[in-house]
């Protein structure tokens, strides 16, 4: 129900059509974010699988 209530918003002021183009945008660019940690964190947890020397004894230890 909420999508309803905020498209309806959007009719109504000029403003409200700014504000939800930048929140789709800001929707979409935390979603790349959030794919890009988590491919990241995939890489991470198969370097040592792939290549043991690379992983050094300080970035072991953190994790």
């Amino acid at each position: 129900g909420q999508k309803n209530g905020q498209s309806d918003r959007k009719k109504n002021c000029p403003l409200c059509q700014i504000y939800a183009v930048s929140d789709e945008l800001i929707g979409r660019f935390v979603l790349v974010l959030v794919l890009v940690l988590v491919f990241v964190l995939v890489l991470e947890a198969f370097e040592p699988l792939s290549n043991p020397s690379t992983r050094t004894s300080t970035r072991t230890s953190t994790i």
